[in-house]
């Protein structure tokens, strides 16, 4: 499987975020490089200018430690 990154509000009314927290355990169980970036009172996309930056900065380390540039 190709190394996953996930970005998911903790409170979001759409999705549980358990929902990705139980995807990143199984990633980590068959060993597929992943990351899950929890953001702290984000709902269902719409996310704020900070929240953006952060999860852009995560993505680009993220993407240079597989190897993608």
């Amino acid at each position: 499987l190709p190394a996953v990154f996930t970005v998911h509000g903790d409170e979001d009314g759409v999705v549980p975020h358990e929902h990705a927290a139980r995807l990143h355990r199984a990633l980590d169980a068959a060993h597929v490089p992943n990351r899950l970036l929890t953001l702290r009172g984000g709902g269902h996309g719409g996310f704020r200018g900070e929240e953006m930056v952060q999860a852009f900065a995560a993505i680009s380390e993220f993407l240079a430690q597989q190897g993608i540039r």
